[in-house]
Order: structure tokens, then sequence, then C-alpha cells
């Protein structure tokens, strides 16, 4: 039993480290529902820390909008589906 409960402490600890990173990346992705509003709402069902979800959500969507200009302004393409 403590064998089990020392690795469920240490997958906790790998997800709270990855979790900023993995909103980060949704939100930074420009699709449409994966922005700043149902990133927060992602942060707040996971109960994250604010400090950091904010953090994340900005450089997420500073990102998303420089993929999106780069796009409009024809200096990268997007493939068509």
């Amino acid at each position: 039993r403590w064998n089990i409960e020392k690795r469920i402490k240490k997958i906790e600890s790998n997800i709270e480290n990855y979790a900023e990173f993995a909103l980060l990346a949704f939100v930074a992705v420009p699709f449409p529902l994966t922005g700043a509003y149902t990133g927060a709402l992602v942060s707040y069902f996971l109960e994250m820390d604010f400090q950091k979800t904010v953090t994340a959500i900005s450089i997420g969507v500073t990102i998303s909008a420089t993929i999106v200009l780069l796009a409009t302004l024809g200096l990268i393409q997007i493939p068509k589906i």
C-alpha cells in the first residue's frame, strides 16, 4: 500500500508541473473553442493556481495571435484540410 501511495504522489507532482504547459499549448492553438475563455474554464475545473493560469493563458493567447497574424499577412501558409 505504501508503494502505491508513493507512486500516486509522484504522478500528482508530475501533473502539477506540466498542467500549466498543457494549458498554454491548448490556448496557443488557433482553433475554435481553444481560446482564453475555454482555458480559464478548464483551469477553474482543475483548480489550478490563479497566477500561473493567468500567465499561461496570456502567453498562449499571444502565441495564437502571432500565428493568426502571420497567416493573415501571408508569411506562413496553413494547410487546407
